[in-house]
């Protein structure tokens, strides 16, 4: 009998060989041995999506022309599949041993990508026709106890649901090539004969994203601040004054007279004087109790980071995915703040560890939450690969600990570096370069102890006591209108104490007393009546943590929908994506030039951005509402309720009627108008100014993603333009304030112990020199005078001046 394991990524896959005990060189894509599973039991690893639908010409030649509009749209009769060239190998490795397998376990990702990795490998490699024993296994975390506890007998699954699930996932890819390949090649195409270049990418989600972008910018564009009249009054007591809230309040709209309108209320109701009795309607107070929130979802550690650690998604999304793979964090990717019994058991049992790890050794003790409160927390669906964020049971070791195990680590791998120079035959070598390769320790970074100390807090929470808090409430009748006052004051911070620390000052509650014991209902009270006078205030700046996190701009699409239906399908599902389609969407808007991140994570819409929202305004491609119902009709597949060429048809009906109306919302003045008018806002948003060597673009900052940030750089917005500032000049980074003073023609800041090649430190100035051989403007150094001095001793002993 043969098992094989089918591993998503090869990093994944060598960790299910260490942890189940299977011998494999450091690069091993296969390895195969003795299990608990089986006595011959194979792994073998994917390369994340091995195979791809194929390109337009691979349906007729004629498809390789990109301006050939006529013969779009390219609807295919039949979705072809090919095998990405660069992963050949590691395809043709998967079907030969997934041929001799007699039970296959699909341990992909936990997620219906990962479903459909593994489906379309099997089902092009012919092995799903060959009627084999196919098993699913769900990976919650990359360390020992949690590997060996998803391959064990009653945690592996049948395999029908993750086929339902890619069968979801395949739906979604294609209706989205079909998107992509015609809409965009139209739009591509269309402006790039109005003289406007770019990759004017149109897709399901990304076009969607981006219209509640714009949308949220168009409040802000349209913001007109108004006056906020509201009738407030003041009751004196041997405390600090009580302030009584009313419901006579006017907004200003700029349409009406705020404060005449607000006048005729208080006429109205009989507000007018400066002083008045009031009678208590109602007293009270009351103690309450608050459990902690569920635990972690995806969105909610970018929120949780940015408050606590003032960090970018981006560090968020890439410490989260070090950590899940270095075995200390739960799989990341994820909808949901559940767990399951054996997460909260182990949480439990390791309480004090995970304390000790993160340096709160005896500040919180355990609280065991009484058996009816827990299942708020806890998901009866074994092996769910909807689980929340939290530490796994490999506990994440102390610095000081850290040091003992590069310490032991040194002296083992400095032994095997000796017997490698030992010994002389292949073997022996090659038994003594694994243990250099296992012995090879990487020290964690500051951003993965920060990052899972977030986590340990927030995930402990669950095992402290209630928040307990008194809540005093007093109503006051004046003329028949309540006027009332809440406040709330502490008993115990219980699980709040716990929690991670937030950099914003968050305002302290002012200290408050049991309403019944000074107040009575019935009481008359004098009333000190006044108004509060305030003004509207605009939306901030969108940022990408808002985009994700619970309650974000994607979760609340609904907002945007005026037809109440739709709102409410989009309300139901909610909102826009999967955490992972929402990364997914934003590092596409990024990518393709809509919109433009700054270092603080506030989004900024593109002149680009601006105009294909403004275009596909109104269809069908751009709504939240076609996402919300593909959403929705995505589940439906997943759960065997619909067929997915239904959804597919759909997507070509859509498209074919895009096409059937371009012409008549095409207007080339207009639209070379609007981009004209857009792009030139965008760039006096971001530019830092007009660019010193050729006078005509500006000066932007141009994010590397690629290398994580490594070419970072200001250049120019002209194309024709080579003028370029790296943003790091040999161990210093340039702030926008040297890029102004730099484009500006002045010096930098003075620059302190900056490292040359030498590995010497001196300081110097930048400012910017023409470069014969590059033909360009450069960062040249200018270093400060050597001080000589001015006085010198003479024989005997008397300074003179030397100048």
């Amino acid at each position: 009998m043969t098992t094989v394991i089918l591993a998503e990524k090869k990093d994944q896959g060598r960790k299910y060989m260490t942890y189940l005990g299977i011998k494999h060189s450091s690069t091993a894509s296969m390895a195969s041995g003795s299990t608990f599973l089986d006595p011959n039991t194979i792994v073998v690893s994917a390369s994340g999506h091995l195979i791809k639908l194929q390109e337009p010409e691979y349906y007729d030649s004629t498809y390789e022309d990109r301006d050939n509009m006529s013969i779009l749209p390219l609807i295919p009769p039949k979705f072809a599949y090919e095998v990405s060239p660069e992963t050949k190998f590691l395809f043709y490795q998967a079907k030969k041993e997934l041929k001799k397998a007699d039970t296959i376990i699909i341990a992909t990702d936990n997620d219906y990508e990962g479903g459909a990795i593994a489906f379309n490998i099997l089902w092009l490699s012919g092995i799903l026709s060959l009627n084999k024993h196919i098993l699913r296994s769900y990976p919650t975390a990359m360390e020992k106890k949690a590997i060996i506890r998803q391959f064990q007998k009653e945690r592996l699954k049948p395999i029908d649901e993750t086929w339902r699930q890619a069968s979801a996932a395949i739906a979604r890819s294609r209706s989205d090539w079909l998107i992509g390949m015609n809409l965009s090649r139209l739009y591509t195409h269309e402006l790039y004969q109005l003289g406007i270049p770019g990759n004017f990418a149109v897709g399901r989600v990304i076009t969607a994203t981006l219209s509640l972008i714009c949308s949220w910018y168009e409040q802000i564009n349209k913001f007109h601040e108004d006056p906020i009249y509201e009738m407030e009054g003041t009751i004196k007591n041997s405390n600090d004054p009580i302030t009584l809230k009313s419901k006579v309040r006017i907004v200003g709209d700029g349409k009406r007279d705020a404060k005449q309108e607000y006048l005729r209320l208080l006429k109205q109701h009989k507000l007018l004087q400066k002083q008045m009795i009031g009678k208590v309607s109602q007293v009270e107070s009351q103690t309450k109790k608050t459990m902690p929130p569920i635990l972690m979802t995806k969105g909610d550690l970018y929120k949780e980071m940015k408050e606590a650690c003032g960090w970018t998604q981006k560090k968020t999304e890439d410490t989260m995915q070090i950590n899940y793979e270095r075995g200390y964090q739960t799989y990341p990717r994820t909808d949901s703040g559940l767990i399951d019994e054996e997460e909260y058991d182990y949480m439990g049992n390791l309480f004090d560890q995970y304390l000790h790890a993160v340096g709160l050794d005896n500040s919180f003790k355990k609280y065991d939450m009484p058996e009816s409160l827990k299942k708020k927390y806890i998901t009866n669906s074994d092996g769910s690969p909807h689980l929340a964020i939290i530490p796994t049971e490999k506990v994440m070791p102390t610095p000081d600990e850290e040091k003992r195990i590069i310490e032991k680590f040194k002296a083992l791998k400095q032994k095997a570096e000796d017997e490698k120079k030992a010994v002389t035959n292949k073997t022996d070598k090659e038994k003594a370069e694994e243990l250099i390769k296992k012995y090879t320790y990487v020290p964690l970074t500051k951003a993965q102890r920060e990052m899972y100390k977030v986590v340990v807090q927030r995930s402990l929470s669950i095992f402290q006591p209630p928040y307990e808090y008194v809540s005093n409430k007093l109503v006051v009748d004046i003329n028949n209108i309540a006027f009332s006052a809440q406040n709330t004051s502490k008993i115990n911070d219980g699980w709040r104490a716990i929690l991670p620390k937030s950099k914003k000052k968050k305002r302290e509650l002012k200290k408050s007393f049991d309403y019944r014991k000074v107040f009575k209902v019935g009481q008359e009270l004098a009333v000190t009546m006044h108004t509060s006078l305030s003004k509207t205030v605009p939306p901030k700046p969108l940022t990408i943590t808002q985009i994700f996190y619970k309650g974000g701009l994607m979760e609340k699409a609904y907002k945007y929908v005026e037809n109440k239906e739709y709102a409410k399908i989009l309300r139901n599902v909610k909102g826009l994506g999967t955490s992972a389609t929402r990364d997914a969407a934003l590092t596409s808007l990024e990518s393709k030039k809509y919109i433009s991140v700054d270092k603080k994570d506030i989004i900024t819409v593109t002149g680009n951005g601006w105009l294909i929202n403004w275009l596909l305004k109104g269809m069908p491609v751009s709504s939240p509402v076609l996402t919300a119902k593909w959403e929705e009709e995505y589940q439906r597949i997943a759960e065997g309720k619909d067929n997915p060429n239904i959804l597919i048809e759909a997507t070509a009906k859509m498209i074919t009627e895009q096409f059937n109306n371009f012409s008549e919302n095409w207007h080339p003045e207009e639209i070379k108008a609007f981009y004209q008018k857009v792009q030139g806002k965008f760039l006096k948003t971001v530019s830092l100014g007009k660019c010193p060597q050729c006078s005509k673009g500006d000066i932007v900052f141009i994010a590397d993603k690629k290398g994580k940030g490594k070419w970072n750089r200001y250049g120019c917005t002209n194309k024709d333009c080579n003028f370029v500032i790296w943003s790091k000049f040999l161990n210093k980074k340039f702030t926008e304030k040297d890029i102004e003073k730099l484009i500006a023609g002045k010096k930098s800041r003075l620059l302190k112990d900056v490292k040359g090649k030498s590995g010497k430190k001196f300081e110097c100035w930048v400012k910017l020199g023409y470069d014969e051989k590059k033909k360009s403007l450069t960062p040249q150094m200018i270093f400060p005078e050597k001080k000589t001095n001015k006085y010198a001793k003479d024989f005997y002993g008397k300074y003179h001046r030397t100048d």
